[in-house]
C-alpha cells in the first residue's frame, strides 16, 4: 500500500536525520509515553537482574543452555579442498560483526525472544547485539527482557 510506505518512508528518514530525538517523538505519538531512557548500557543490566523473581531467572539460565546446546550444533564450519586439477573451492563461514534484535515488550512480553536471537547470534561470532523493545507504561523497559 503506498500510504504505508509513505508513512514508512517519513519514520525512517526523520530518525536519519533527527536520531534520538525523532525516536523519543515517534514513541510518544505510537505508544503514548516518553521513555526513561533511550539507551541502557551494558553494565546496568545488573539492575534488572536483581527485579526478577529467582525461579524466573532458573528459567531463563535452563532455556538459556537449551538453547545454546540447540544452536551450537547448527553451527556451520568454514572448509576448504584442492582437487587433482589445482582447483581450490570451499566455503567460508563468519558471522556478521554487528546485528540489531527487536523485542516485543508491550502487553506481550517475550524474554524467550532476546535468547532465541542473542544467543545464536553469539555463536556465529557476532561482536556487538544491539536490542530495542518498548518502554512499559512506566517509561522503562521490562524488566523480564534486559534480565
Amino acid at each position: 500500500d503506498e500510504k504505508i510506505v509513505e508513512a514508512v518512508t517519513t519514520i525512517i528518514n526523520s530518525v536519519k536525520e533527527q536520531g534520538d530525538e525523532a525516536v523519543r517523538e515517534f514513541t510518544v505519538r505510537f505508544d503514548g509515553m516518553l521513555p526513561k531512557k533511550t539507551v541502557i548500557e551494558k553494565d546496568e543490566l545488573k539492575a534488572y537482574l536483581d527485579e526478577v523473581e529467582p525461579d524466573f531467572k532458573q528459567a531463563l539460565v535452563k532455556a538459556s543452555a537449551n538453547i545454546y546446546d540447540f544452536h551450537k550444533r547448527q553451527a556451520q564450519q568454514s572448509w576448504m579442498t584442492a582437487k587433482e586439477n589445482g582447483v581450490i573451492m570451499g566455503q567460508r563461514i563468519r558471522g556478521l560483526h554487528r546485528v540489531g534484535i527487536y523485542v516485543p515488550g508491550g502487553t506481550a512480553a517475550y524474554p524467550s525472544s532476546v535468547l532465541m536471537n542473542a544467543i545464536p547470534a553469539k555463536i556465529a561470532g557476532v561482536k556487538e547485539i544491539v536490542m530495542v523493545t518498548p518502554p512499559g507504561k512506566d517509561g522503562n523497559p521490562n524488566p523480564d527482557i534486559m534480565a
